[in-house]
């Protein structure tokens, strides 16, 4: 008669559990139906359930814009919460997924509103002159300055906000990849919005993945006025 270690056959007994239970690969997410499609890029005066390309007063002699969406149920006169989202850098992965770069390449915050409730700004990067669109990182290969960036951010926000009803205590910061960055930058950092008022409650929701999958890091502070 053989023995068996215990420590052997317990080893044994769970893989016979484990195994079956296996599933197989997941399958390629370019075959899912998508939940929700995001609403073409127009142009014009934003609008409710429109998607439109701005133009920050001070910035119409740059190439510098902002992209920005108006819930299907807003209504002129009412407080909606924002959502401020940042691209990743530009580039073109193995298996299809790409990144623009610019703010018309993001998506997380549509999928994180449906489309309704919030209002929905993609803010740009700046190269280092703040008068053009940077795709990879922020400023100058020569100058990684973050302050045209922050700027635009810190002018937005308010402008966002008197124009369309956004409420400056309920701010949502996200952004994909490189758009951590400025998320948690200012999550972590601001008290409030110049030119808003108020103390601010707010979270940034940051992802190193692609977009669709498990957020990297969250980033919350809460304080109230």
């Amino acid at each position: 008669m053989t023995l068996v270690p215990c420590k052997t056959v317990l080893l044994l007994l769970s893989l016979a559990v484990v195994l079956p239970l296996a599933k197989p690969d997941a399958p390629d997410i370019h075959t899912l139906k998508p939940d929700l499609t995001v609403p073409k890029l127009e142009s014009g005066k934003a609008a409710s359930g429109r998607r439109v390309r701005e133009t920050l007063p001070g910035y119409e002699k740059t190439k510098v814009y902002h992209v920005t969406y108006l819930p299907i149920d807003w209504q002129a006169g009412k407080r909606y919460p924002v959502i401020v989202e940042y691209a990743g850098n530009n580039y073109r992965g193995a298996h299809g997924d790409i990144s623009t770069g610019r703010p018309e390449g993001s998506n997380m915050g549509y999928g994180i509103s449906g489309g309704r409730d919030f209002i929905w700004v993609c803010l740009p990067y700046l190269n280092a002159a703040g008068e053009d669109i940077a795709l990879t990182w922020w400023g100058d290969a020569k100058n990684r300055t973050a302050k045209p960036t922050l700027d635009y951010c810190l002018k937005a926000v308010p402008w966002i906000c008197e124009q369309y009803g956004g409420d400056p205590e309920q701010i949502i910061l996200c952004g994909f990849s490189r758009g951590e960055s400025p998320a948690t930058t200012l999550a972590c950092t601001m008290t409030e919005w110049p030119g808003c008022g108020g103390r601010l409650s707010r979270t940034a929701i940051t992802t190193a993945l692609p977009p669709g999958r498990i957020p990297a890091r969250i980033a919350t502070r809460r304080e109230r006025g």
